[in-house]
């Protein structure tokens, strides 16, 4: 009885320790029930197929393992993948599934894990970024040096951004994520989402269908539309003119 009570204490320690460490490593949704399951059954070894509604581009499978001579379990590691949705893309695409080790080397959270496998850089401290090469099974994360810092300084934003404002954009692109904010094109501004691109050495615009674009590009097609506008205008003057003149010329005659 005394054992069985020990065992079960120490079954609930364990199951608040890993759940601790998955909320760190961002998996927050609630899989308390078939986590602690998995717990009370012993194995050496377990995994739970996971989802997260504010990544549902991703699917995850947490892995655990016992530690020898513990009796303790530990978040080892997880896998995650681009989650396929259509029978083209299943059929066409080899589903690409990347281990994430939470015990050696650089460690990357759920968010992360997302970002780099849809082709984002990911840094910790704004120089230094983590690209996935999916080519390379055997060295998949790539360093590139990149200063984010300089290149959003060269960026037309706004010289009113706040330093809260500056800073949460700063963050938002070091996880690799969009950030949507005001970028004074050709003068005027406008909205756009822009997202670090640390293998072009680099901050592009993300167009309305994901492509990223070049801010200079970005800038000569707006100019491009300014010009035409000013020339539809023009014409529409000219011809104002024109019809103004042969209403007078007909009230002459």
């Amino acid at each position: 009885m005394l054992h069985s009570f020990q065992n079960q204490i120490g079954i609930q320690e364990n199951f608040k320790v890993l759940s601790r460490n998955m909320h760190v490593a961002g998996f927050t949704q609630d899989v308390s029930q078939i986590l602690e399951k998995s717990i009370a059954q012993g194995l050496p070894r377990f995994h739970i197929r996971y989802a997260d509604i504010r990544q549902p581009q991703t699917d995850y499978i947490l892995h655990f393992n016992l530690i020898p001579q513990t009796g303790c379990y530990q978040f080892e590691r997880f896998d995650a993948a681009k989650r396929i949705t259509n029978i083209v893309e299943r059929t066409a695409e080899k589903h690409y599934w990347q281990q994430f080790s939470l015990t050696t080397g650089s460690r990357f959270s759920a968010a992360e894990a997302a970002q780099l496998l849809n082709g984002r850089g990911v840094s910790k401290n704004g120089t230094d970024w983590t690209i996935l090469d999916k080519t390379d099974p055997n060295s998949p994360f790539k360093s590139v040096a990149f200063d984010m810092d300089a290149a959003l300084k060269a960026m037309p934003l706004p010289q009113k951004m706040r330093d809260v404002e500056y800073k949460n954009l700063y963050n938002t692109l070091l996880s690799g994520a969009a950030k949507e904010v005001k970028l004074l094109i050709n003068g005027q501004p406008e909205t756009h989402k822009i997202v670090a691109v640390p293998k072009e050495k680099d901050i592009r615009v993300l167009s309305q269908n994901n492509q990223l674009v070049a801010l200079s590009a970005l800038q000569a097609q707006s100019k491009k539309q300014i010009e035409r506008a000013a020339q539809l205008i023009q014409k529409s003057q000219g011809k104002t003119v024109i019809v103004d003149i042969k209403r007078k010329g007909g009230i002459k005659s």
